[in-house]
């Protein structure tokens, strides 16, 4: 098995970067508006911090996506105030499932719940999943937390995302 060094993964993760379109790589940065959050607005300098500390890693199979890559990265020293702010559908009580409600968010369709309902947790982890886009790999998403299924606007399976608003 070859063995790559981790300059060579950050290469990769920087090309990436470079590759995602402009609108979808503006939406990278900042502060998000539903789902995990971050504690305070994620930066160019964020995101120069953090490209040595992604660690290849499998997601359990009913979060992943064909030909993605994914990466965690330990963030508590650069985000303490980072939440955990996205569920799957499948931990949600029936009392809290009936206060889902259906949006279009930045990406898509999405599903969201309110703080009310349920709090936001401490993140110490978060990912970034890299994946294909007309011949590229681009960065799809980077947020605190663990990888869920993304909501495919139908159905609603155990692992499928609710992000808390």
């Amino acid at each position: 098995m070859e063995k790559r060094s981790i300059f060579e993964d950050e290469f990769k993760l920087q090309e990436a970067m470079d590759a995602t379109p402009v609108g979808h790589r503006d939406s990278l940065f900042g502060e998000r508006a539903a789902g995990s959050r971050w504690g305070r607005a994620f930066t160019e300098n964020d995101w120069e911090t953090l490209l040595p500390l992604w660690q290849k890693f499998d997601p359990v199979e009913a979060a992943r996506m064909a030909g993605c890559a994914y990466y965690e990265a330990n963030i508590e020293a650069l985000f303490p105030g980072a939440t955990n702010g996205a569920l799957p559908w499948g931990v949600l009580h029936a009392s809290q499932q009936k206060h889902v409600r259906e949006v279009d968010g930045a990406h898509g369709k999405e599903l969201q719940l309110s703080a009310e309902h349920l709090s936001h947790s401490a993140a110490s982890m978060a990912t970034l999943i890299v994946g294909p886009d007309e011949g590229k790999q681009v960065v799809y998403t980077m947020h605190p937390g663990l990888p869920l299924a993304p909501y495919d606007g139908e159905s609603r399976t155990f692992a499928t995302a609710v992000k808390l608003t």
